[in-house]
C-alpha cells in the first residue's frame, strides 16, 4: 500500500513543516490549500510533493479534491492531517455572525467534511490514520480570539467521536494542540523581539515553540510506534497550559 498523506492548509506554517517531516518519513505528501499564491510558493520549495487547491469549508471543493487525487494516484491517502484553520481576532461581543460562522465553517465543519470523505475510503481498506491539529485555545481560550477557541474545542470532541466510530474499523484518530508557536498565523506576533522575549518567560521551557516541534509529534503519531495511541488530545506547548501557579505572586509558608 502506498504511503500517501494529505495535509489541508499545508502550504505554509505548521502544515508545511509537517509536510517536510512526513516526506522524510517516506510519505508522498499531498498539500491542499485555498491560498493559490502560497501553493505556488510551496511548489517551488517542495519539489517532491503534490499540490491541489481546496476550500475545505465547501463540500463540493472537497469532492473535487477526492476526484483529482484518485485520478492522479489511483488510490486515496492513508494518512489525513486536518491542519487548515482561520482566526478572526476581536472582542467576542463585537464579532459579526458572519465572522463567527466563517471560523466554525473552516475549522470545525471543514475538519468534519475532510474526515468524513477521506475516512470513508479508509474504511474500505480497514486502514488509516487521521490527525487533527487543534490549539491550546481548545482548553484555555485567549482574549479577543473570537470563535477560534470554540471551533478548536469542537475539533477535540469531534476527534473523540471519530475515534469511537472509526477505531473498530482499523482507523486511528488523534489530535495535536500547539501552544505558542512562532510560525503560521502567529508569526506576525513574534516579529516583535520584545513580545518574543516576554512570552518566552511565560513558558516553563522558556522558549516559544517552533513549527518543527509540532511536526515531530505528528510524525510520531503517523508511525507504527504510535499504533496503540487512539482518541487522544496531545498538547505540545512547553508546559504553558499547566503553568498557572508560576504566575501567581505568593510567598512560601516559611516567609508568611
Amino acid at each position: 500500500m502506498k504511503k500517501i498523506c494529505l495535509i489541508s492548509g499545508g502550504a505554509f506554517g505548521i502544515g508545511f513543516s509537517i509536510a517536510k517531516k512526513l516526506s522524510s518519513s517516506n510519505y508522498h505528501v499531498i498539500i491542499a490549500d485555498n491560498n493559490k499564491k502560497k501553493l505556488l510558493q510551496c511548489k517551488k520549495n517542495f519539489k517532491t510533493g503534490s499540490f491541489f487547491y481546496c476550500d475545505i469549508s465547501k463540500e463540493k471543493s472537497i469532492l473535487d479534491l477526492k476526484k483529482a487525487i484518485v485520478n492522479e494516484f489511483g488510490c486515496y491517502p492513508t494518512l489525513l492531517i486536518n491542519n487548515a484553520a482561520i482566526v478572526r481576532f476581536g472582542d467576542i461581543l463585537e464579532h459579526s455572525c458572519e465572522d463567527f460562522r466563517s471560523v466554525i465553517e473552516v475549522n470545525l465543519i471543514g475538519t468534519f467534511l475532510m474526515s468524513k470523505e477521506f475516512g470513508k475510503e479508509m474504511v474500505e481498506n480497514n486502514y488509516g490514520n487521521i490527525i487533527n491539529i487543534t490549539s491550546i485555545n481548545a482548553i484555555a481560550p485567549s482574549p479577543d480570539a473570537g470563535a477560534y477557541p470554540s471551533s478548536k474545542a469542537g475539533v477535540v470532541m469531534l476527534t473523540e467521536q471519530l475515534a469511537i466510530s472509526l477505531g473498530p474499523r482499523g482507523i486511528r484518530v488523534n489530535s495535536v494542540a500547539p501552544g505558542f508557536i512562532n510560525d503560521g498565523m502567529s508569526k506576525p506576533i513574534y516579529n516583535s523581539k520584545k513580545v518574543l522575549r516576554e512570552r518566552s518567560k511565560d513558558v516553563p521551557l522558556q522558549r516559544i515553540g517552533l513549527a518543527e516541534d509540532i511536526a515531530s509529534v505528528v510524525n510520531f503519531l503517523s508511525s507504527d510506534d504510535a499504533s496503540y495511541i487512539h482518541g487522544q488530545h496531545i498538547i505540545v506547548d512547553g508546559g504553558v497550559s499547566k503553568s498557572l501557579k508560576m504566575h501567581l505572586k505568593r510567598k512560601t509558608p516559611e516567609n508568611e
